[in-house]
């Protein structure tokens, strides 16, 4: 999921990522993500009950870019 700048800050991925975790904890399914940004993004999804698991480089082409790899379990639905 990508926000494009012009709307980054308003909350739209929130909501998205929101609605994700929320389908996902209706059907008892674990999250996984991947952000190329640990700061700010990996404390937003920590908000979410997201926990880093590590970080991974991908390399294409002499070219390399960080992944911060994070998982969350699925929440109890009452």
């Amino acid at each position: 999921m990508v926000v494009i700048p012009g709307q980054q800050g308003k909350g739209v991925g929130k909501k998205l990522a929101r609605e994700v975790t929320r389908r996902a904890d209706e059907e008892g399914r674990k999250c996984y993500l991947e952000s190329s940004r640990d700061v700010p993004n990996m404390a937003i999804y920590e908000t979410m009950g997201f926990k880093y698991v590590r970080k991974l480089m991908c390399e294409d082409e002499g070219e390399s870019c960080p992944l911060y790899c994070m998982v969350r379990d699925p929440k109890t639905v009452e």
